[in-house]
């Protein structure tokens, strides 16, 4: 309050105070005119009675009454006296009451500023929300910039594509032509070969027929020789026998020694003869160098047996090994000319794959065509359903702005406050809902509005009825207790009355507004809103016509879930979270929409609270002491709102920090759409380029596959000329050793007959040496004998 009206308050409380002390003096002056009234009466009552009745006369002495005025004008001035004290006390202690109003004065000064101070940081906090919402907006327009040039470069990029695989399938043709002739020219190349092996079979024949006419004579010689050796041997068999015969007599022979020398010994006890000793060891030396000699010549005719037998089982083998050859030389030509008709057979096979292969190409080209001309229409539809999603999202914004700032019916000035807030909560929440096309949350956005108003309109009618009642019970009371200020406390009656129906029509207007404003917003979000969705719903529509006509011309498979729409699934999932999201948006604006009820609520409690103030100012008058306990209820009332507007001060900043976090998420799911559009342009991207790929892929093997059948058939012409080779040099190698073979076996005959010579030589000297020592014995024999 200000200072001059603080004045007029003293001096009218100071002139209030001298009324009283006049009042206080003409009662005072009323009593003894009262008291002197009473004395006359009393004396007159006593001069009646003393005249009517015949009593003594009573007289009252003259001092007496003296004494009695003394004392009455006595008592009359203690209570002067007392009065005065107790007037001034009053007055000490209505200055206390004033000093302690100036103070709480001064507080709710300070309070109010407080008040404003909060409500212009809540401003300044709204208009900086507002500031963050065009920066979005603007970061969204360049966001949407951005997604129509990269829809631009992928088209681009598409075409690119659509005219190298145009290039790639020339290129296959080219190369399909190349290979067939080249499998033409590998035709002609083993025809040719098959008329050299056929060639060269035939000469072969004929040098066999030639080498077995060159062998016959050589054959006969070898059978002469064979005679030669068995005569040799039958003579070689007759000298030995002979040799052993010899032998068996020469042994008799030196028994015969050895009988008639014991016997000799033991008849005539003759002197030992000199010549006995060394007879004995010289004769059986003679024995052993026999027997050694006769031995000699057996082993050498064992040998000479085995090697006859060796060579006549390797002449055995050479003709069954000849034989053999002529048996298997016919089915290795019969084999050889099958092998040949069955290479045959496979080169025609090829071809007709080849053919098949070709035909089957050329039936898939066009289907191909068709299915890269359907994915692309894919690619074409769910970049327009993009852009007519994002450009829908921007309509409902610029709409919503556009109505919520149009459409704001006149107020009071505290009505005005709150529908300014409750706009700008209101155009928050509408841009930060861009995202939500659909009309349902629009309508129970709208339903939550109405609901909420209702509500604030029965708690503010609610709290003007609880203070009414509240003003009725104590003024009540105070009727009850003070029976003598029954004007006063009807004048305050009737005054809290009035306050309360003016606070309630007051909030009635507030809700009345708040309403109107919210009810029109959701009105034009729902109906921007039902048209986003409308073209969606189409467009949804569409693609599932296109997939159905697809399953019914091409012969596929069925398919619960289409491949084209397998990778929008993520994006329904955003799209559901950023209803979510919404929806939670939509509750933290009804919370601050309420909040902002609460506060006007709360200023005009404030205002009932200073009415009630005045009059308990204008009743402190008369009851200090109800009063003083009043103010301290009013302050503690005052310290509680306080407290409860900084607790709803530091909800609404709490609010106001999850509307900007939950922009922020909104902004990351945007930035996150946008990702996963491009990770799904660089998906398609890849397909094509994966498809692109396995297009060279297949052209590859094919060139792998054709190469590889061309490497099979040069092996095995290769193999089919080192294996002609490798019969030439066979039969060579076999002509050539039937050839040398009987030269070889002359060879062999000719040493084995000059080995029967030398053991014929040896035979002849072994009789020599027989016959010797037989000449040896009979010596000894004669000598013995007569000696």
């Amino acid at each position: 309050m200000p200072l001059p009206l603080l004045l007029l308050l003293l001096l009218l409380l100071l002139l209030l105070l001298l009324q009283l002390i006049l009042l206080l003096q003409q009662l005072l002056l009323q009593l003894l005119l009262v008291v002197l009234v009473l004395l006359l009466l009393l004396h007159m009552i006593m001069l009646l009675l003393q005249l009517l009745l015949p009593l003594p006369p009573v007289s009252l002495p003259l001092p007496l009454l003296a004494v009695l005025l003394l004392l009455l004008a006595v008592l009359l001035l203690l209570l002067l006296l007392l009065l005065l004290l107790l007037l001034l006390l009053l007055l000490l202690l209505l200055l206390l009451l004033l000093l302690l109003l100036l103070l709480l004065l001064l507080l709710l000064q300070l309070l109010l500023l407080l008040l404003l101070l909060l409500l212009l940081l809540l401003l300044l906090l709204l208009l900086l929300l507002l500031l963050l919402l065009l920066l979005l907006l603007l970061l969204l327009l360049l966001l949407l910039l951005l997604i129509l040039l990269l829809l631009l470069l992928q088209l681009l990029l598409l075409l690119l594509l659509l005219l190298l695989l145009l290039l790639l399938l020339l290129l296959l043709l080219l190369l399909l032509l190349l290979l067939l002739l080249l499998l033409l020219l590998l035709l002609l190349l083993l025809l040719l070969l098959l008329l050299l092996l056929i060639i060269i079979i035939i000469m072969i024949i004929i040098l066999l027929l030639l080498l077995l006419l060159l062998l016959l004579p050589l054959l006969l010689l070898l059978l002469l020789l064979l005679l030669l050796l068995l005569l040799q041997l039958i003579l070689l068999l007759q000298q030995l026998l002979l040799l052993l015969l010899l032998v068996m007599l020469v042994l008799l022979l030196l028994l015969l020694l050895l009988l008639i020398m014991l016997l000799l010994q033991l008849l005539l006890p003759l002197p030992p003869v000199s010549l006995q000793l060394p007879l004995l060891p010289v004769s059986l030396l003679l024995l052993l160098l026999l027997l050694l000699l006769l031995l000699l010549p057996l082993l050498l005719l064992l040998l000479l047996l085995l090697l006859l037998l060796l060579l006549l089982l390797l002449l055995l083998l050479l003709l069954l090994l000849l034989l053999l050859l002529l048996l298997l030389l016919l089915p290795l030509l019969l084999l050889l000319l099958l092998l040949l008709l069955l290479l045959l057979l496979l080169l025609l096979l090829l071809l007709l794959l080849l053919l098949l292969l070709l035909l089957l190409l050329l039936l898939l080209l066009p289907l191909l065509l068709l299915l890269l001309l359907l994915l692309l229409l894919l690619l074409l539809l769910l970049l327009l359903l993009l852009l007519l999603l994002t450009t829908t999202t921007t309509t409902t914004t610029t709409t919503t702005t556009t109505t919520t700032t149009t459409t704001t019916p006149p107020t009071t000035t505290t009505a005005t406050t709150a529908t300014t807030a409750t706009t700008t909560a209101t155009t928050a929440t509408t841009t930060t809902a861009t995202t939500a096309t659909t009309a349902t949350t629009a309508t129970t956005a709208a339903t939550t509005a109405t609901t909420a108003a209702t509500a604030a309109t029965a708690a503010a009618a609610a709290t003007a009825a609880a203070t009414a009642t509240t003003t009725t019970t104590t003024t009540t009371n105070n009727n009850n207790n003070n029976n003598n200020n029954n004007d006063n406390n009807n004048t305050a009656a009737a005054t809290a009355a009035t306050a309360a129906t003016a606070a309630t029509a007051t909030a009635a207007a507030t809700a009345s507004t708040a309403a109107y404003t919210t009810t029109t917003t959701t009105t034009t979000t729902a109906t921007a809103g039902g048209a986003g969705t409308a073209t969606t719903l189409l467009l949804l529509l569409l693609l599932l016509l296109i997939m159905l006509l697809l399953q019914l011309l091409l012969p596929l498979p069925p398919v619960s879930l289409p491949l084209s729409l397998l990778p929008v699934s993520p994006l329904l999932l955003l799209l559901l979270l950023l209803l979510l999201l919404l929806l939670l948006l939509l509750l933290l604006l009804l919370l601050l929409l309420l909040l902002l009820l609460l506060l006007l609520l709360l200023l005009v409690l404030l205002l009932l609270l200073l009415l009630l103030l005045l009059l308990l100012l204008l009743l402190l008058l008369l009851l200090p002491l109800l009063l003083l306990l009043l103010l301290l209820l009013l302050l503690l009332l005052l310290l509680l709102l306080l407290l409860l507007l900084l607790l709803l001060l530091l909800l609404l900043l709490l609010l106001l920090l999850l509307l900007l976090l939950l922009l922020l998420l909104l902004l990351l799911l945007l930035l996150l759409l946008l990702l996963l559009l491009l990770l799904l342009q660089l998906l398609l991207l890849l397909l094509l380029l994966l498809l692109l790929l396995l297009l060279l892929l297949l052209l590859l093997l094919q060139l792998l596959l054709l190469l590889l059948l061309l490497l099979l058939l040069l092996l095995l012409l290769l193999l089919l000329l080192i294996i002609i080779i490798l019969l030439i040099i066979i039969i060579i190698i076999l002509l050539l050793l039937l050839l040398l073979l009987p030269l070889l076996l002359l060879l062999l005959l000719l040493l084995l007959l000059i080995l029967l010579q030398l053991i014929l030589l040896l035979q002849q000297l072994l009789l020599l040496l027989l016959l010797v020592v037989l000449v040896m014995l009979l010596h000894c024999y004669c000598y013995y004998y007569y000696s």
